[in-house]
């Protein structure tokens, strides 16, 4: 009868001990999908980029993701609001600068930075042109902001199929 009785809190402070394992786990901020191309309607050599815990900024070249460098979409899955998103189309994140020199080190980069504004956010695959066309505060698709863009224009930049790079801040 004793062990009976002796076995009721041990259950329960068994349960207690699970219920707080469970909640250390590690949390999904969403990802950042990106693909080469779109044919058929169907993203082609896509790969995704974890959204990292709230912290300062991380930097991805493509090419280390397994992406493919010089894509040309990319879609968000499940990812919360206050997330900024930098795209480039050098492979090192090069920033352009704000004000243009004469003679760029980086003539005709671009830089673009977003930022997702509802909660969570999942997008359709959206062209890196878009981003190029959309006028700076438009809102691109919905949940994501045009937050700025830099261009170092001595020639028209190719933004067809050149991202090559992200960095990507999930603020607190």
């Amino acid at each position: 009868m004793k062990i009976s009785y002796l076995m009721v809190p041990v259950l329960f402070l068994l349960q207690a001990c699970n219920h707080g394992a469970q909640t250390v786990a590690v949390q999904n901020y969403g990802t950042l999908l990106i693909a080469r191309g779109y044919q058929n309607q169907t993203p082609i050599s896509t790969c995704s980029i974890p959204i990292p815990a709230p912290s300062g900024i991380h930097t991805y070249n493509l090419q280390s993701r397994g992406c493919v460098a010089n894509s040309g979409y990319f879609s968000m899955n499940n990812v919360a609001s206050a997330v900024k998103v930098w795209f480039y189309d050098q492979l090192h994140c090069a920033e352009v600068p704000k004000q243009k020199p004469d003679k760029p080190k980086y003539a005709n980069h671009w830089t673009v930075q977003v930022e997702t504004i509802k909660h969570p956010t999942t997008t359709r695959w959206v062209e890196i042109t878009e981003l190029r066309d959309a006028a700076i505060r438009e809102v691109v698709v919905p949940g994501i902001q045009l937050i700025s863009r830099e261009v170092i224009p001595f020639t028209t930049p190719d933004w067809t199929g050149q991202l090559s790079c992200v960095k990507i801040q999930n603020l607190p």
